[in-house]
């Protein structure tokens, strides 16, 4: 029996509740832990797989285009929440890995400057014998996106000493385009923290009349 569903792990259950379970589960491993530690019951995710396989399929078939329009209420309440830390003032580029939708955002920095990129793979980068148009990023020729970007400088005692943010900002990006998302305003001290937000579907609204009972455990899990 999972943890939570014991004696022991019940009073447990509200701060649990109050994890964004959606954004546990963006990678087949996260499952297999989840399963494995036995602690979160299963069955609290299947709402969430509902939701998720419906706005798969909204993507995948050119219904959702990405946020558009979206109030910064919404997105706070339906974004992903990533971060790193860079050490050196030197070249990086990553991306945070798990399910995004087929929206593959890799992040570049150099000389106080970031910069997202909707990458796609070219013709010269696929398998023998892939179809180009197989993956689900391929689906729309145009996406959007919002994001909300922070980099922090700490000093020892993990206090903030200087900070840059953009605010919540929506763009559309077309294969491999590129956007810059920040510029260091004032000089910053190496290593730097970096908080990323980002939100890839429309949230589904509570009027939503389209498939109610999609809108009913979307409201119950956040």
């Amino acid at each position: 029996m999972p943890f939570l569903s014991t004696n022991c792990g019940c009073p447990y259950q509200k701060a649990f509740r109050a994890l964004r379970l959606k954004h546990l589960v963006v990678h087949h491993v996260d499952m297999e832990v989840i399963e494995s530690d036995n602690i979160i019951p299963v069955d609290w995710f299947m709402p969430i797989f509902k939701i998720q396989w419906y706005q798969m399929l909204r993507v995948e078939q050119g219904a959702d285009k990405g946020p558009n329009q979206v109030s910064d209420e919404e997105f706070m309440k339906d974004c992903v929440r990533c971060g790193r830390v860079l050490n050196t003032d030197t070249q990086h580029s990553w991306r945070w890995t798990g399910f995004n939708f087929g929206f593959d955002i890799v992040i570049f920095y150099a000389r106080g400057t970031f910069k997202l990129r909707r990458y796609l793979k070219t013709e010269n980068e696929m398998r023998p014998g892939q179809n180009p148009y197989d993956s689900l990023s391929l689906r729309s020729e145009k996406r959007h996106l919002m994001y909300r970007f922070g980099v922090f400088s700490l000093n020892k005692d993990g206090k903030i000493i200087s900070k840059n943010e953009t605010s919540i900002k929506t763009v559309s990006l077309t294969e491999n385009e590129q956007v810059t998302v920040l510029n260091f305003q004032t000089e910053m001290k190496f290593p730097l923290l970096i908080s990323a937000n980002f939100l890839l579907t429309t949230p589904l609204q509570s009027n939503d009349e389209i498939m109610p009972s999609i809108r009913h455990t979307s409201e119950g899990y956040v």
